[in-house]
C-alpha cells in the first residue's frame, strides 16, 4: 500500500469517515452499475447474433456460424475489430457489445471511449479500493462519472427498446410511442439511486 492521507485516515480513526463512506459507495455502485451494463450489453449482443443457443442447466451457450453468409459482418466481425487487443473471451465480447452499440449509433463516438476508460477504470478501483480511500493520489471515482455511466445506461436501454425491440415486434409496429417515456424498470432504479447519491 502506498503512504496513506494523514486527513483521510484521520476522518476515518477520529471523525465520522463521510469522505471514506461516500468514496465507497460511489466507487461500490460504479462497480455494480458497470458490470451489469457490461453483462446486460454483453448478453444481448450475443443473442443478436447467435445461430442457436443451448442451455446446460447452469449456463445459456451460443453458437455463431463462420461460413460466408447472413452472419458474416456480425459475431465475429466486431470480435475482430473491437476485442481484438484483450485476452479474454469474455473481455473481447463485452468490448465488441459497446463497439456494436456505437455502430447501431445507440452511443456517439465520445460514449464509446468513456466506456472503455471507464471499464479500465473499474478494473483499478475494483483491485485497490483500500488505497483510494486511504491515499488522495490514488485515481478515485467521482460523482459525475458515476451519473454520465448511469445516464449512458439508460440512453441504451432506450434506444435498443426503440431501435431493435419496438422495431421487431408486430404489435408495436407503426405505433406512435414516445420513447423517452416508456418505463424500464432497472432505469428507473438507477433514476432512483442517482437521485438519492447526488441529492446533497
Amino acid at each position: 500500500m502506498k503512504p496513506i492521507s494523514l486527513e483521510k485516515i484521520t476522518d476515518i480513526l477520529l471523525g465520522d469517515a463521510e469522505k471514506a463512506k461516500n468514496q465507497l459507495l460511489i466507487s461500490s455502485l460504479f462497480i455494480a452499475i458497470f458490470e451489469s451494463f457490461k453483462t446486460k450489453w454483453r448478453e444481448e449482443f450475443l443473442l443478436f447474433f447467435s445461430d442457436e443457443t443451448s442451455f446446460d442447466g447452469k449456463n445459456l451457450t451460443y453458437k455463431f456460424n463462420k461460413s460466408p453468409g447472413q452472419k458474416e459482418n456480425g459475431y465475429y466481425y466486431f470480435i475482430g475489430k473491437y476485442g481484438k487487443d484483450t485476452k479474454t473471451t469474455n473481455e473481447k465480447e463485452s468490448r465488441a457489445a459497446i463497439g456494436f452499440l456505437k455502430e447501431l449509433q445507440f452511443i456517439d463516438e465520445v460514449e464509446y471511449k468513456t466506456l472503455i476508460n471507464f471499464n479500465v477504470k473499474r478494473n483499478k478501483v475494483g483491485h485497490e479500493l483500500m488505497n483510494i480511500l486511504l491515499d488522495d493520489s490514488e485515481v478515485s471515482i467521482e460523482k459525475e462519472e458515476l451519473e454520465g455511466l448511469v445516464n449512458i445506461y439508460k440512453k441504451v436501454t432506450i434506444n435498443w427498446f426503440e431501435g431493435i425491440e419496438a422495431a421487431t415486434d408486430p404489435d408495436l409496429l407503426n405505433k406512435n410511442i414516445n420513447f423517452q417515456e416508456v418505463v424500464h424498470p432497472f432505469s428507473e432504479m438507477l433514476d432512483v439511486l442517482k437521485t438519492k447519491i447526488f441529492k446533497n
